[in-house]
């Protein structure tokens, strides 16, 4: 594993529960397998969607709040 991709799997780890709010940048395109943010037992988190925008390019913008 790459140094870089484990403590990135540490912080998402250590700050999962301090997520307010997420914004998802989406693409259109698969180019490879990826890096998981989050190493952890896999435990739900409920969130509603704030606000989406869809560009001409494909691209889809979400921003989601923690529902609680």
């Amino acid at each position: 594993m790459r140094p870089c991709a484990h403590r990135r799997r540490q912080a998402g780890r250590s700050l999962r529960d301090e997520i307010d709010e997420l914004t998802v940048k989406i693409n259109p395109v698969v180019i490879g397998s990826g890096i998981p943010i989050f190493d952890s037992p896999y435990a739900p988190q409920r969130y509603t969607v704030v606000s989406g925008t869809v560009f001409e390019s494909g691209v889809t913008v979400m921003t989601y709040a923690r529902w609680d």
